[in-house]
């Protein structure tokens, strides 16, 4: 027998009966998406002081929002979410051509799963 999959959101968090926030991390990362392009077509110069602005106040709170309940276990989805981080830290022009780790060393930015990591234990 299938069993037809709702979901109902609550707090801004999608749930789905089987407990799968797949749903939840995609719609999130999509928002996330859309604020990083706008950041982009809006700011014709960034700084790293103006993009630790940013992206603390815009980016991470999305990200950071409810993540003890949505905790990413999959690895495609831990993926997606540090994709967003990846993606936001290029927007610095001093940091191009630096790798992603090179480019939070440099931000003085932890990991976003070093960040679920350190939640967990807190």
């Amino acid at each position: 027998m299938h069993y037809l999959v709702r979901t109902e959101k609550d707090l801004g968090i999608q749930f789905t009966n089987k407990l799968n926030f797949e749903k939840h991390i995609n719609s999130t990362v999509n928002k996330v998406n859309k604020i990083i392009g706008l950041l982009r077509r809006k700011f014709t110069y960034m700084d790293k002081s103006l993009f630790l602005i940013l992206y603390k106040a815009l980016i991470r709170s999305h990200l950071d929002y409810g993540n003890l309940i949505y905790y990413p276990t999959t690895k495609k989805c831990k993926q997606l979410v540090e994709n967003v981080q990846r993606r936001a830290t290029r927007l610095v022009p001093a940091l191009k051509g630096l790798s992603y780790v090179e480019r939070i060393k440099a931000l003085n930015l932890p990991s976003l799963e070093y960040r679920r990591k350190r939640f967990d234990t807190i």
